[in-house]
């Protein structure tokens, strides 16, 4: 059996920050402050429009690609995100039809998830 090698140099660890560092890593802070503006964005959004006004603001859109980047989600499961955000939140869903028009078309940036191969 080999001999165990006893490091010179003693460890400190301050284990309450380390703790709270880790803890820290698998926050994701969501920012739901673009239900406050929703109206705001439609009314800007939709003046001057010609057709069919929008009924999700842009700021909507872009929590769907934050959710979508975040949590690694395909359309589908981004409305049952929103679906349930909106029973809690008292919102209405845009279908998957209406989110894929809408960032195809629009400003979101495509998604760019990273899956970590497990070790």
């Amino acid at each position: 059996m080999p001999d165990v090698e006893v490091s010179e140099h003693a460890v400190h660890r301050d284990w309450g920050r380390l703790n709270e560092q880790y803890v820290r890593r698998g926050e994701v802070v969501l920012d739901l402050s673009w239900l406050r503006s929703w109206s705001d964005d439609l009314e800007e959004m939709n003046t001057g429009k010609k057709g069919r006004p929008y009924r999700f603001p842009r700021s909507l859109i872009k929590f769907v690609t934050f959710a979508r980047d975040v949590w690694c989600l395909g359309l589908r499961q981004a409305e049952g995100l929103l679906r349930v955000l909106g029973a809690m939140l008292g919102f209405e869903t845009p279908s998957y039809t209406t989110l894929w028009k809408r960032l195809t078309r629009e400003e979101a940036e495509p998604v760019r998830c990273v899956r970590y191969a497990a070790t």
